[in-house]
């Protein structure tokens, strides 16, 4: 799906999951081998894991926050440059 379809929660997850996974991306957290992450297939109620970690992470912010609050509390607990760039690289 392009990332100008992405729902908000989407976005956050795209970008929880680029500021706090810590796996190694070659054979700990297949995130990146996956490249349709945010499209379920035929008959699938919810996405496979790692996307559902963050999803459903991004899903409990936004009930309380908005997108833009989110992104100020992550600036707050990450540094407003390294969301910046975070949110750069995810396009």
């Amino acid at each position: 799906m392009p990332k100008s379809r992405l729902t908000p929660a989407q976005k956050l997850a795209d970008l929880l999951h680029s500021l706090k996974c810590r796996h190694n991306h070659t054979d700990a957290c297949s995130w990146g081998y996956i490249t349709d992450r945010w499209t379920l297939k035929e008959g699938q109620k919810k996405y496979d894991e790692p996307m559902l970690e963050y999803f459903e992470m991004a899903e409990r912010i936004l009930a309380t926050f908005d997108y833009g609050q989110a992104i100020k509390f992550l600036s707050a607990e990450h540094g407003p440059k390294v969301v910046d760039n975070a949110i750069r690289q995810l396009g």
